[in-house]
């Protein structure tokens, strides 16, 4: 492969976190995951070459589908993405599992207002998250609360919109295995 590292981006939504990646490292291939990529389209187009966009339910891809990667992110997720990662959808977490590789980096950015949305407690929801990511095994997990400034200037227009806005309160759970 020309690439010495994987990165694979859960719900990448825009693709803007996708793409400001493959920029920063050319030496990196990032996969853009989500179910629908009717948002990406502007983004398609000024993608970089180690950039690619992929429609798979983050719940139900076919195990061996996606490399093992050095690193994964899932920002501001909700709906079923959501609900799988608070409430340990085995599905997932299998996934996931098969996913992360050894010294693998793992990123989840969520902000109150999805969990609302989703039908979940926004106090309770990033604390149900790193539990659940402790459940896979072999994870260091952290968790902590993101400041406005960190969110103004992460690439993604969900980000832009915290940062900016009426609702600021985003966590972002790590884990490294």
């Amino acid at each position: 492969s020309r690439f010495d590292r994987v990165h694979v981006d859960f719900g990448t939504g825009d693709g803007a976190h996708a793409i400001a990646l493959g920029r920063k490292d050319p030496g990196l291939a990032v996969i853009g995951v989500d179910t629908c990529l009717d948002h990406i389209e502007g983004s398609v187009r000024r993608r970089p070459g180690n950039v690619r966009f992929v429609t798979l339910d983050a719940l139900g891809w076919p195990l061996g589908l996606l490399p093992v990667a050095d690193a994964v992110t899932v920002n501001f997720p909700y709906g079923s993405l959501l609900r799988g990662l608070v409430e340990w959808n085995p599905a997932l977490i299998e996934r996931l599992d098969t996913l992360l590789g050894q010294g693998c980096r793992f990123a989840v950015r969520v902000n109150a207002s999805a969990l609302l949305a989703t039908g979940l407690d926004p106090e309770s929801g990033p604390s149900q998250i790193v539990r659940t990511l402790d459940r896979i095994g072999g994870l260091r997990v952290a968790c902590r609360q993101m400041t406005q400034a960190e969110l103004r200037v992460f690439p993604s227009s969900w980000s832009k919109r915290l940062g900016y806005g009426k609702e600021t309160t985003a966590h972002l759970i790590t884990a490294v295995r």
